[in-house]
């Protein structure tokens, strides 16, 4: 059965612990998509700096 949730957080550690994806939304528009496993290949320059901004985070 495949299900889709919406999970909204800002605790980025709880987002890759239990999303496949992260999607990341700036002034009402998504700006990068990525797989869990993937947070560091971020290409936008705001969902890199959001990534950076949390202390500690495992990418992996």
């Amino acid at each position: 059965m495949n299900m889709t949730y919406l999970f909204v957080a800002q605790d980025l550690q709880a987002v890759a612990n239990r999303c496949d994806r992260v999607l990341f939304l700036y002034r009402g528009t998504i700006v990068e998509e990525l797989e869990r496993n993937c947070l560091s290949d971020a290409k936008n320059e705001y969902a890199k700096a959001l990534l950076a901004s949390v202390i500690p985070f495992n990418r992996h």
